[in-house]
């Protein structure tokens, strides 16, 4: 979801991550390379693609069953190999952790990407955010940030926690989404920016 997007904004997309040796990674791939996303995927012939099915009734998700298994960490190293390599070819690196494995030593790639002066962005998942610790941007949800900086009764103790957080751990930006209030982008040194956002009722998150 991340690299088509990046794609449909016209910028060169390379995706790099693991699937198995099946349709869905087949699939996968096939989708992505007609979306102009150049697939760096490791195909692995003991491990399942991730999939997610959605039973949906007049346009409402009654349910999600999701398919996969853990990552075990050899192929992770694969991963981060693959990364070091390609890595001058591109100006921004985005690490989306979903708790699926493959980020599990996530530490790694930030250090590459420091060390080849690159632009890093993570989507973090959990309540350990040292993990992300000198990466330049981090973009928690508010029930991600809280669960760190402690729950927050007001605008000011959100800043003030942010503050916190972006010194805690060596970050040039903090950017927190707020579902219907919107987004915060917190830089240290600079004024808060805040996004508003039209709330709708939505029976998906998704995308």
């Amino acid at each position: 979801n991340v690299a088509l997007n990046i794609s449909e904004l016209g910028a060169n997309t390379t995706l790099v991550g693991l699937i198995g040796d099946d349709d869905e990674g087949k699939r996968l791939t096939d989708i992505l390379s007609k979306h102009h996303v150049k697939c760096e995927l490791l195909s692995l012939s003991n491990h399942r693609t991730i999939s997610k099915l959605r039973v949906v009734s007049k346009n409402q998700q009654l349910i999600r069953l999701d398919f996969e298994s853990q990552v075990a960490f050899e192929r992770i190293a694969r991963v981060e190999e693959k990364v070091e390599k390609l890595i001058d070819q591109h100006d921004v690196v985005i690490l989306s952790d979903y708790g699926k494995g493959v980020l599990l030593e996530i530490e790694k790639l930030i250090s590459i990407c420091k060390k080849h002066n690159k632009v890093v962005l993570v989507d973090p998942k959990g309540s350990d955010f040292s993990r992300y610790a000198n990466a330049t941007l981090i973009t928690p949800n508010m029930n991600e940030f809280e669960m760190v900086a402690g729950v927050c009764d007001s605008e000011a103790e959100l800043e003030s926690q942010a503050k916190q957080l972006l010194e805690r751990f060596n970050l040039d930006a903090l950017l927190v989404t707020r579902s219907e209030k919107g987004m915060c982008l917190f830089q240290a040194g600079k004024q808060t920016y805040r996004l508003a956002t039209n709330a709708k009722e939505v029976y998906d998150v998704t995308g």
